[in-house]
């Protein structure tokens, strides 16, 4: 039963791996075994929780990648605002054309 204790509270204690050994097929030794098959379950049952993890990190960076191969404009859109911040360093004809390239890309952006 002392063994049974200590291996609950490695468990408890994050160690997963710890086992007890089975000696008979009284109660103790069923309790003992059950114990073993549990630990080794939540085992499998926290790899699969990681590799669905790593699958989720996949998915969203895939998403992520999609929406900015999706809307190209955007970094077009976001050179044309720094220019439009310079402002009073672009000559009008520039200022004009930014200001269409602009409202184009927003323009596609909101499709």
């Amino acid at each position: 039963m002392e063994r049974l204790a200590h291996a609950a509270q490695e468990v408890a204690a994050g160690n997963w791996n710890v086992r007890v050994e089975v000696s008979g097929g009284d109660e103790l030794g069923q309790l003992a075994d059950s114990f073993n098959r549990m630990t080794t379950e939540l085992l499998g049952q926290k790899e699969r929780l990681v590799q669905a993890e790593r699958v989720a990190a996949w998915r969203e960076l895939a998403r992520r990648l999609a929406h900015e191969l999706k809307n190209p404009l955007f970094p077009l859109q976001l050179t044309m605002e720094n220019l439009v911040r310079r402002g009073s360093r672009v000559r009008n004809s520039s200022r004009k054309c930014s200001a269409k390239v602009r409202e184009r890309c927003w323009r596609r952006l909101r499709i």
